[in-house]
């Protein structure tokens, strides 16, 4: 878990819960298969976007590891938050539609 702390969003430890199988087509289909490829990989994401993890300007500029952590970090946040922006306007989509 040290390793790979977003992992803590994911559940792991929560008992599996009841649930019924329901055949979910059309928009909300959509949405739910959307959803599900979304939400693993943007874990990393929302974990660094919850922890502070302050990097200093000097030290992004003499470490090029830390210049591309930094980079990537944004990267990461950015392109998260544009999936889940389309994910949220087919969602809407759906409420008016019915």
């Amino acid at each position: 878990m040290a390793a790979l702390p977003w992992n803590v969003l994911t559940g792991a430890n929560i008992p599996e819960l009841m649930s019924f199988e329901i055949t979910v087509d059309g928009r909300l289909g959509f949405l739910i298969e959307r959803y599900s490829a979304v939400e693993f990989p943007d874990l990393i994401a929302y974990w660094e976007s919850t922890q502070r993890f302050p990097v200093p300007s000097s030290l992004v500029r003499s470490d090029p590891y830390l210049a591309t952590f930094v980079v990537e970090r944004k990267n990461r946040r950015s392109h998260a938050g544009g999936r889940w922006k389309q994910i949220l306007a087919q969602f809407l989509i759906a409420m008016r539609e019915g």
